[in-house]
């Protein structure tokens, strides 16, 4: 992210995933100010064309966890959890975000805690990615980095 681009999503495009259990550890830098915030997160379910379909999980700097879908272009906030539940504030602390997505049901946590469970949509059914994603509100020059520390994707169970 810099000046120009507030936001990057990153997608795994050489295998699909549809149901699983996604899980990202992750350092998230304080927010650059408060009506400016960092995000970081795991998308999944995103389809490769224009119109793209994409779920994407963000633990926000300022402790919130949102769940937003993105269809035909539109973001639509499915929820957002003020004050998450195990969020870990402290300076350089790695939050772990896991969303397992399973049978139309997707369960959102942070930090082994769960977040909120919502019934979905089905998923694509074919060619569905997933990766990680990076945000700020307001694009800025020299943004903190966020700093990945491990992904994983495996079989929902």
């Amino acid at each position: 992210m810099d000046a120009q681009n507030s936001f990057t999503n990153v997608l795994n495009l050489t295998f699909n995933a549809t149901d699983g259990d996604y899980c990202m550890d992750v350092i998230l830098p304080p927010p650059i100010a408060a009506n400016n915030q960092m995000y970081a997160g795991i998308s999944f379910w995103a389809t490769p064309d224009s119109n793209s379909s994409m779920m994407g999980v963000l633990p926000v700097s300022n402790g919130a966890v949102t769940l937003n879908k993105l269809t035909a272009g539109t973001w639509n906030t499915i929820f957002t959890i003020p004050n998450a539940p195990g969020f870990n504030s402290t300076a350089n602390a790695t939050n772990s975000l896991r969303v397992t997505a399973l049978s139309g049901t997707i369960t959102v946590y942070l930090n082994g805690t769960v977040v909120k469970t919502v019934r979905a949509q089905e998923p694509p059914s074919t060619n569905a990615f997933f990766g990680m994603t990076g945000q700020v509100d307001t694009a800025v020059a020299n943004a903190p980095l966020i700093q990945v520390k491990g992904y994983s994707v495996t079989a929902g169970k």
